[in-house]
């Protein structure tokens, strides 16, 4: 007959106990990482549903036109002195030494100095350059307004999804935009969440909930370069046609094809609570074409004929002339260079 002893027991029962401590370690572990993939696929979901929320900052052109080029930066010595200030409290025996530091002082302040130049030189060419770029905005130029997106590159969050986004400039208040939606790619095809246990439940993306998001992210694409286009240009309609790729069953196909045409204006954007409308309400309420009942038997949505510019027709031109615009700028400008003179005088 065998007999454990007393310290064979306590390590056996402490064995036992962090064999428990692991598995409960592993346990927590797992539900953590359970919860962070729920969370992050429910943050993917609300990115995809409010992408028209955010907007860049709108651009003032007529500010920006009438903006005072950066001044000049003023030489320093300030190292050149500091040095000549500590030799004039030093023994002559140390002359040598100090006329190295004064030279060390000098090649500092020309290093300085060589710096602020450079900096001054770039914002110098950075200021003309949007001045300039601004006077032809606001003259009009539509060329302009192709390097004003260029420029501020307002749609990078939508080309990160997958989006495309091409411009046709028409007038200097009227444009065009075709977006090629790649939603199907940024809808995943799998539904997660959490069961009353805390476990992760995986099912496929019922097609009905697929095409709703799939609609409202289309119609929030349309609506985030509307608001991106007003905020960068000063325009006032913008005709938007939405594509995306359909299945045609017949051929076997994958084609681009446009699903939604919306016309646009400046005043109507204006009017939105973008934090609590819903995109696709908010497109019933635009003059707009689509067609998004699912096919059954494509799971598709079916392809519209888009309207054209011809929308256009009609509608009244609010565009102000360059004289005009520029004489505006000049005056804000003149206005600025008084409101200096008057500081520079209270200094």
């Amino acid at each position: 007959m065998s007999y454990i002893s007393s310290s064979d027991r306590f390590a056996r029962r402490q064995a036992r106990e962090l064999a428990k401590q692991e598995k409960e370690q592993t346990k927590h572990s797992e539900q953590v990482r359970t919860r962070l993939e729920v969370e992050n696929y429910q943050r993917n979901i609300e990115g995809l549903l409010s992408i028209h929320k955010e907007v860049s900052e709108t651009k003032d052109w007529l500010t920006i036109a009438s903006t005072l080029p950066p001044l000049p930066p003023s030489r320093s010595a300030h190292h050149e002195q500091r040095a000549r200030q500590f030799a004039l409290i030093q023994t002559p025996s140390i002359q040598p030494i100090l006329e190295a530091a004064i030279a060390k002082g000098k090649a500092q302040d020309e290093a300085v100095n060589r710096t602020a130049l450079q900096y001054y030189e770039q914002q110098f060419r950075k200021w003309s350059r949007m001045r300039e770029l601004a006077c032809r905005v606001l003259s009009g130029e539509l060329k302009a307004y192709s390097n004003a997106l260029e420029e501020f590159g307002p749609f990078a969050e939508l080309t990160d999804m997958g989006t495309e986004v091409e411009f046709t400039m028409h007038s200097p208040t009227r444009i065009e935009c075709v977006l090629i939606v790649k939603a199907s790619d940024a809808i995943p095809n799998e539904a997660k969440s959490l069961t009353s246990t805390g476990k992760l439940a995986v099912k496929p993306m019922p097609r009905t909930r697929f095409h709703e998001i799939y609609q409202d992210h289309v119609c929030g694409c349309v609506l985030r370069v509307a608001r991106e286009t007003f905020a960068v240009l000063p325009i006032e309609q913008l005709l938007i046609t939405a594509t995306t790729a359909i299945f045609d069953s017949a051929s076997g196909l994958t084609a681009t094809k446009p699903v939604l045409s919306v016309l646009v204006s400046r005043s109507e954007v204006a009017r939105f609570q973008w934090d609590l409308l819903d995109p696709s309400d908010a497109i019933d309420r635009l003059l707009h074409r689509s067609d998004f009942k699912a096919s059954r038997k494509t799971g598709a949505f079916q392809a519209i004929e888009p309207m054209t510019a011809a929308v256009f027709a009609g509608l009244p031109a609010t565009h102000q002339g360059v004289s005009a615009l520029l004489a505006q700028a000049t005056a804000l400008r003149q206005e600025l260079q008084d409101e200096l003179t008057l500081l520079a005088k209270r200094v």
